[in-house]
């Protein structure tokens, strides 16, 4: 091997050296940015379950409200439907009294009127 030929492979390694630097750099590079991404999309997973979380708890309050409400709405309806049936059974009663006084009072007018 002459000087000639040994300064050009020198070169060569060199240059090659220099761009299998540069290649391992950017290999790290991106590994870097790999790992800043990963970390990124886990941060960005965790908040969204935690908005998943607090939408999920504040449907389930306002379910539980309603729920509530329609409840205690059916129960007032049952409650004023019993006390109705109540009062038109006192109002049958009442009518029934006041067919039985009349058909006494007319039956005592025939009576009379027929003496």
């Amino acid at each position: 091997m002459n000087l000639e030929t040994i300064t050009i492979l020198i070169g060569f390694l060199a240059l090659v050296g220099g761009q299998f630097a540069t290649f391992l750099t950017l290999i790290v590079r991106m590994d870097r940015q790999s790992k800043q991404i990963e970390n990124q999309v886990d941060a960005l997973s965790k908040e969204m379950n935690r908005r998943f979380d607090d939408v999920n708890k504040e449907m389930n309050r306002r379910f539980d409200d309603v729920n509530n409400e329609m409840n205690k709405r059916f129960h007032d309806v049952d409650k004023r439907f019993d006390e109705t049936i109540r009062e038109i059974a006192d109002q049958r009663e009442r009518m029934a009294r006041l067919e039985g006084s009349l058909e006494g009072f007319l039956a005592g007018r025939r009576d009379r009127d027929a003496a």
